[in-house]
């Protein structure tokens, strides 16, 4: 069920008991995925899920930014032009209101590439990441700084 600039999925609490019942590892890391574009937001969300994560989707930032104020997250994975408030505006919010909060910053080749990629990580983005791109870069990129913010 998809309505606009709203929470896609998540059952965070469905998907650890599971996994526990299962007798494998919980979840590892909380991540808000921000993406207008549903297609890129539905494959993202498979791939970490799959991976074990916990996500909450949502398709505007303004959506994504009232849920962390009001739940907290471990990571924020954001596209930057989005219609409303843009990405390059939530990871300024982020970094002034919850500078814990690892973030990747993702954008399309065709819609200003290198400069807010740039602007990104300017504003605090810890990673960008650069559309088109492999599901298992993306992937990666998780591990990284899940395992970055684990480290002691």
């Amino acid at each position: 069920m998809q309505t606009d600039s709203s929470v896609v999925a998540d059952g965070a609490a469905t998907e650890h008991s599971a996994a526990a019942r299962a007798g494998g590892p919980p979840p590892s890391r909380r991540i808000v995925l921000i993406e207008d574009d549903a297609f890129v937001g539905a494959a993202v969300g498979h791939c970490l899920r799959q991976q074990g994560h916990r996500l909450v989707y949502f398709t505007a930032a303004s959506s994504g930014r009232e849920w962390i104020a009001g739940n907290g997250c471990d990571l924020v994975i954001t596209d930057i032009p989005m219609p409303g408030s843009d990405g390059l505006e939530l990871i300024q919010w982020l970094r002034r209101d919850h500078p814990q909060v690892e973030i990747i910053a993702i954008l399309g080749t065709d819609l200003g590439g290198n400069s807010h990629l740039r602007a990104a990580l300017l504003l605090g983005a810890t990673r960008i990441l650069q559309k088109p791109f492999e599901l298992a870069a993306l992937a990666e990129l998780v591990d990284q700084v899940t395992r970055r913010e684990s480290a002691p």
